[in-house]
């Protein structure tokens, strides 16, 4: 038995504790566990599982350390969630407007912390100047916003119902922009670059390493909420805490080709994200499945 998520945001009858005489199973739902928050590894369905698939040595690590299990039910098996971005197989589907071919593709990804204990969204700050932006360089990109899903719910109980529909109107009446709310693989894989400020695609899009990413910084504080592995995907990204560095990164890295910190992003993935053994996350989960369980 496989969960899909593993808090307890569910029916009290799909619940860990009901299945004490299954196999169970867990891989993350995206990149897991990048900032310095124990309850995350804390969470009781990690020490209860019995087999905990996470992306990388550090994830197990921190499982060994904060755990109850101590990792023993820990292993290392790639990011499932990131499969696409790396099988060489995957065809990912164009989902985006009809346009000049031309344009540069940028997603903008902001996050739902708006009201959260660890509160690291730029939304209510670049809102505004990402439409901005989207007009500003309707002749040479197309942006997709790219909200957590969470976030109009934040927003609606902010700004009330209206002025929220309105604001994501504008993202779809705009020739050159639309708004994704779901799958996000494909619209990673054919992108030119990512804007963000979200945890998990702090991991997630430094998969595909020949494009560049920004990440929107709050405040200088942030840091301090990373581990080590957190911090050392955020230095593989550009950052911008103002908004004339956005619009410097719209110019000069994406449009320009600018790009000093692709050789880094190489290196990185090469040393901590591609599988060292070139086994596809899920064909190395069925492998051990069928190794423990026998064929």
């Amino acid at each position: 038995m496989f969960f899909a998520k593993p808090y307890k945001d569910t029916l009290y009858k799909y619940h860990i504790y009901n299945f004490k005489d299954k196999l169970t199973c867990y891989t993350p739902y995206g990149f897991y566990f990048t900032t310095r928050y124990k309850f995350s590894a804390k969470l009781p369905i990690y020490s209860l599982l019995w087999k905990f698939f996470v992306e990388t040595e550090f994830q197990k690590q921190v499982e060994k350390h904060f755990s109850v299990a101590k990792g023993q039910n820990t292993i290392v098996s790639g990011c499932l969630a990131t499969e696409p971005l790396i099988d060489p197989n995957y065809v990912p589907e164009n989902n985006w407007k009809e346009q000049n071919t031309q344009k540069k593709r940028i997603i903008w990804a902001p996050h739902h912390t708006i009201d959260y204990i660890f509160n690291f969204s730029t939304f209510l700050t670049y809102a505004e100047f990402m439409l901005e932006m989207a007009k500003k360089f309707n002749d040479d990109v197309q942006f997709v916003f790219k909200p957590h899903p969470v976030l109009k719910v934040k927003l609606i109980n902010l700004w009330g119902k209206e002025k929220t529909e309105t604001y994501y109107r504008q993202w779809e009446l705009l020739e050159n922009a639309q708004i994704e709310e779901g799958y996000y693989m494909d619209l990673f894989l054919t992108s030119d670059a990512l804007i963000h400020d979200c945890d998990s695609f702090r991991g997630e899009y430094l998969y595909l390493p020949k494009k560049p990413v920004l990440f929107l910084v709050r405040d200088d504080s942030i840091t301090d909420v990373m581990n080590e592995f957190g911090k050392k995907c955020f230095d593989m990204h550009y950052h911008a805490n103002r908004k004339e560095q956005i619009e410097h990164f719209i110019q000069d890295v994406v449009l320009n080709g600018n790009d000093p910190m692709k050789p880094q992003r190489e290196q990185f993935f090469k040393d901590y994200l591609y599988p060292k053994d070139g086994i596809m996350p899920s064909q190395k989960i069925i492998n051990i499945l069928k190794e423990e369980l026998g064929e």
